[in-house]
């Protein structure tokens, strides 16, 4: 008895020294990984074995996978597994090419075992092949040990679950679990308020057991973690994309902007993306491009409505653009001497933005229109500069002014004419300045009509013609030119603005050229657009000449003289999004910068060719698939993710979920209750949770399989077939994020939602994830095997630890100092 006690007694210190040993290993390997803030881990299905039905899982299943680590040395991704059995590998220079593991976890998962039985509470098979420790001698015992690695980091952060979807709170970066609590439909209550009020007390998920169900804590503990002390890392500029400076602190964005350093946040671009410039395709040689974005990213956000302008830039921010312009023309007296010609002078301008605006507007009419006066003598009217106004105007609206009448006088010496011939002719234009800086003008001009102007009324009393409009209804818009009736291309759009004829005209709203060329309509139609939107209502047609948009000079009008009034203003239609709150609060806010590129199709890669007379219509992609004309590393918009930072307002970094390890059940919940309704429409229902949650989830994965996310620029990016080429024509290979199929509708096909809610979705999908780790849950068992191979020991512990590094003063990590290691939780199985 005594001897078969010592042996037991041998054997369970020896199986125990084993998984020490197992343990000392698997340390190191993720040591090696979490000791740097750039190293990606991930996760890979396995395929060997399919998964295990459960009915008290959420979904029915077992989950079977392999953990990685990836960290970039010397131009390549260096692999290194995260259980045991595995190889270190080199997975490419770019992207992590996963798909090259797959032949190694064939035969090592034919051969793993599994190292603890799940039980109710546990989600995940926890499977690693044996490795065997040098034996002493022929005849001794043989020991060996095995590890198998959970990224923790793919679960909820217990800080970061909320209970409830009220607006306040889903501005934060925080996870709605609902849907894991009830799947298979959309949830309809809270979480116990329990769970909160003691989430402070808990220190492992199974402590859930306490509060909830026990259905309910079975589902939720395999989603939920509680490392309260883990060091979370700094965000690095990420390695695989070429970036100059990878691997080290991007540019804090708000930092920039406080300083409004157009130039320096223009050569930190052409750094790090020095391909991105090409971009611009036809944007004139006398403008530069990346100044012109840079600009635009300070307005944007800056604490006021005032262009950033410069040599070859002007910014967009909340100002007014000229959409509609009218002069009116009558003579008003004539004597042997002169005829006398007053120009009335009509403008509309629209506040395309969502943000109310007031400031001063001061206009110039650049008039170069001339007339024959018989028997061939000509005259040209000269600029009319008007004095300068305030305005206010709401969100997304029209504001129709009357300028002025500015009087001009003509001399003639061959008798008192009875008609003048208007002959068109170029330089036709316009200057609007907001709070004294030039804010718009025409590239090209604005097309002006001949015509003629009788000098008295015609026959039987009609004074039809005893006047005549002369100008344009809406900006450069030809959709055979790729324009789109955007004010904010008028800058850039090497085409003059067509002439319009006044009873076209549509004061109050949106423009709808007619009868300027047959077959074509020529309307600014926001679901054309390269961004789409929501169109909103037209302008008011004038009956006849006579009607004039009614207003005292300098004030704006609501109706037209006849009292018909002009169309509601629909701020939720705004196409065009500006900040100005002096910060910004995630740098997915990139994505709504004005893009003034030029191409004759954006969209598609067939007909991409630089244009200089296409334009508008477009604003950054980000948040939703790039444009074909710029779908190449080095040129797409949202690389620009991966470069900048920005502080998050409370001053404290959230807790972002690992989306590449997150299972099925957290990256559905990623997308949980984010948006109940559409921003830009919110009649229209956001898609239902648990439909687009399984969407997203499958997009996930299928991209992680075959390349693991880098950064967020991937996350922007991620398809169901990363290998196939993208198709706007087929939805199963469109990127999820922007894609109208990829959101199952809640109401009739025909109503979609539109860009301003597909890109706020992965904004808030954005501050919730992470692409790395430091925190981790080891499962290491070790055992002793008799001469013959029979288990004469065996020890079994799991492990919650989390991983700080030595950093200097600054916060970077020094790799070559040793990292500590934090022990949460400890079991014996």
């Amino acid at each position: 008895m005594e001897r078969k006690t010592a042996r037991a007694y041998s054997n369970s210190t020896r199986a125990e020294m084993a998984l020490e040993s197992g343990l000392e290993l698997a340390l190191s390997e993720i040591a090696e990984i979490a000791r740097h803030d750039d190293s990606i881990v991930f996760r890979i299905e396995d395929q060997e074995l399919p998964e295990v039905g459960s009915p008290s899982r959420p979904r029915g299943d077992r989950e079977r996978f392999f953990t990685f680590g990836a960290v970039y040395e010397d131009g390549h991704w260096k692999c290194v597994p995260l259980f045991s059995g595995g190889d270190e590998m080199l997975l490419g220079e770019r992207k992590i090419e996963a798909l090259r593991l797959a032949e190694s976890l064939e035969d090592i998962s034919r051969e793993s075992v599994t190292l603890a039985a799940p039980s109710v509470h546990d989600q995940y098979v926890p499977r690693a092949k044996w490795v065997d420790i040098s034996e002493v001698g022929e005849k001794e015992q043989r020991l060996r040990y095995a590890f198998w690695v959970e990224d923790l980091s793919g679960r909820i952060d217990s800080r970061a679950i909320r209970i409830n979807t009220t607006a306040s709170v889903i501005d934060e970066p925080t996870i709605d679990i609902r849907t894991i609590l009830e799947p298979g439909h959309a949830p309809e209550a809270g979480l116990p308020e329990g769970l909160i009020l003691k989430n402070k007390e808990l220190r492992t998920s199974g402590s859930l057991r306490t509060l909830l169900e026990k259905e309910s804590a079975a589902r939720i503990e395999p989603y939920v973690h509680y490392c309260r002390h883990s060091e979370r890392g700094i965000q690095l500029i990420p390695h695989g994309f070429g970036y100059a400076a990878a691997g080290t602190e991007p540019a804090d964005l708000n930092e920039l902007i406080e300083a409004g350093a157009v130039d320096e946040l223009a050569e930190y671009i052409a750094e790090q993306l020095p391909e991105f410039e090409s971009r611009k395709g036809g944007f004139p040689e006398d403008e530069n491009y990346l100044k012109t974005l840079c600009a635009s990213m300070i307005d944007y956000a800056d604490a006021d409505s005032d262009a950033s302008v410069g040599e070859g830039y002007r910014g967009v921010d909340s100002y007014p653009f000229v959409n509609e312009m009218y002069d009116r023309y009558e003579i008003t007296s004539q004597s042997d001497e002169a005829t006398e010609i007053s120009v009335e002078t009509y403008i509309e301008l629209w506040n395309p933005c969502q943000l109310d605006i007031a400031g001063t507007i001061e206009f110039t009419n650049i008039n170069k229109m001339r007339f024959k006066m018989p028997p061939g003598v000509y005259h040209q009217f000269s600029n009319a500069s008007f004095p300068a106004i305030e305005i206010e105007l709401p969100a997304n609206g029209f504001g129709v002014i009357y300028l002025g009448k500015k009087e001009y006088s003509f001399p003639h010496s061959f008798g008192i004419p009875a008609r003048l011939e208007f002959t068109a002719f170029s330089g036709n234009n316009f200057e609007l300045k907001w709070n004294g800086r030039v804010v718009d003008r025409a590239r090209r001009g604005v097309q002006r009509p001949s015509g003629f102007l009788d000098a008295a009324p015609s026959p039987g009393g009609n004074d039809e013609f005893t006047y005549n409009w002369k100008g344009n209804a809406s900006p450069a818009h030809n959709l055979n030119e790729s324009q789109f009736g955007d004010p904010r291309a008028n800058y850039y759009v090497d085409s003059a603005i067509r002439n319009h004829n006044y009873r076209r005209s549509n004061w109050g709203g949106r423009s709808v050229k007619t009868g300027i060329q047959t077959a074509h309509t020529y309307e600014v139609k926001l679901t054309d657009w390269p961004d789409k939107g929501s169109s909103s209502l037209s302008g008011i047609l004038p009956d006849n000449d006579k009607v004039r948009p009614a207003a005292s000079p300098g004030e704006i009008s609501g109706t037209l003289d006849d009292g018909t009034p002009f169309p509601v203003t629909q701020p939720e239609m705004a196409p065009a999004f500006i900040s100005n709150s002096g910060r910004y609060d995630s740098v997915a806010e990139l994505g709504n910068i004005f893009d003034p590129a030029q191409w004759s199709d954006v969209e598609d890669p067939d007909l991409k060719q630089a244009e200089k007379k296409a334009g508008g219509g477009q604003t950054l992609a980000i948040g939703r698939p790039e444009f074909a004309a710029f779908d190449q590393d080095g040129w797409r918009a949202a690389q620009l993710l991966d470069i900048f930072s920005v502080t998050h307002p409370s001053g404290d970094r959230h807790f972002p979920v690992n989306i590449n390890t997150a299972p099925r059940e957290v990256l559905r919940a990623l997308v949980s209750g984010v948006l109940e309704a559409d921003p830009a429409n919110p009649d229209l229902e956001a898609p239902s949770d648990i439909e687009t949650g399984d969407v997203f989830a499958d997009y996930v994965i299928a991209q992680r399989q075959i390349f693991p996310l880098r950064s967020f620029s991937d996350l922007n990016q991620i398809r169901s077939h990363p290998l196939k080429a993208e198709n706007e024509d087929d939805e199963a290979l469109i990127p999820f994020f922007g894609s109208r199929e990829a959101y199952p509708q809640t109401k009739a096909p025909s109503e979609t939602w539109d860009d301003a809610g597909r890109e706020e979705l992965f904004r808030k999908v954005m501050e919730r994830v992470g692409f790395g780790s430091k925190i981790f849950r080891v499962i290491v068992a070790g055992e002793v095997l008799s001469e013959s191979g029979k288990v004469v020991g065996r020890a079994t512990r799991e492990y919650h630890v989390s991983v700080e590094s030595t950093r200097d003063v600054d916060g970077v990590v020094l790799p070559d100092q040793p990292v500590r290691f934090i022990k949460h939780y400890e079991k014996s199985h």
